[in-house]
């Protein structure tokens, strides 16, 4: 069974957050977060507010060439420069992400949101 995880933009310290998704309330107001297991703390959880939720992607369960693991979001490309990059997005149609074969021949080439300059190469 492929973990379920999440990661989204910390704008606060310029990061991306990887763990559990969740919403957290102050006072009236909602906000998106991220609950990361934080190793150095005896395993304590601590939360980061998600201040664009557009930023918060799923992990696919899918990794690249290199073993990182693949979120939505991400741009990847074919190892050799051959081809266009595409992005990894939730297709609701098919109920499923956009994919990719073979995967041991991609790799991740940026995201959305720290590379959108990447986009303009997939027009």
């Amino acid at each position: 069974m492929r973990e379920i995880k999440f990661r989204g933009y910390d704008e606060e310290n310029n990061v991306f957050r990887y763990g559990y998704y969740t919403m957290l309330q102050s006072g009236a107001r909602l906000y998106d977060a991220i609950i990361v297991e934080d190793k150095d703390a005896d395993q304590r959880l601590t939360s980061y507010y998600i201040h664009n939720h557009k930023t918060v992607g799923q992990y696919t369960g899918l990794k690249d060439k290199n073993g990182e693991e693949i979120y939505e979001g991400d741009i990847l490309a074919w190892d050799d420069g051959k081809g266009d990059p595409w992005l990894i997005a939730w297709n609701e149609n098919e109920c499923r992400y956009t994919d990719y074969s073979p995967k041991n021949k991609a790799i991740i080439i940026g995201n959305i949101h720290e590379n959108p300059e990447l986009l303009e190469e997939m027009k």
